[in-house]
């Protein structure tokens, strides 16, 4: 059962896909946002070469608890991918992902470029992560 993670942006999309068993999630890149029907294009081939039965997007929550503008841009996005796309799509509180997404990114080597290329990617990484963790079931004795 794999998950794809989302974190939508105006400017770039970063992609998460989970393993099989929902451990782990790895980056899988970003789509450009140039247009609502080619992002959906784009992300029903993704969902049909990984076999995704499962959408997380981040959710980007005021501090307080609030949906903000940019949440509710976010909300759109999530009703036409489950209209158009007929799958199971769910948000995750992604509050500060993209702060620490910046955070690990510091860390590395790269130039300004390839960390804001990145960004995104690393977002969807974590959201993804997030929820698996959040979701998984403990093992039983």
């Amino acid at each position: 059962m794999k998950m794809l993670g989302i974190d939508y942006g105006e400017k770039r999309i970063g992609l998460a896909v989970s393993d099989e068993l929902g451990l782990m999630a790895h980056g899988h890149g970003i789509i450009n946002n140039t247009g609502e029907q080619e992002v959906l294009a784009q992300i029903a081939r993704l969902i049909q070469q990984e076999n995704i039965t499962t959408i997380v997007v981040g959710l980007p929550k005021n501090m307080n608890d609030t949906i903000g503008a940019k949440a509710k841009e976010v909300l759109d996005f999530v009703g036409r991918l489950q209209t158009q796309l007929k799958i199971s799509v769910v948000t995750w509180d992604e509050r500060l992902t993209t702060h620490q997404a910046e955070m690990m990114l510091r860390e590395m080597n790269l130039s300004r470029q390839k960390k804001r290329k990145q960004l995104n990617v690393v977002a969807a990484q974590l959201i993804l992560q997030e929820y698996l963790e959040a979701n998984r079931k403990p093992e039983s004795k």
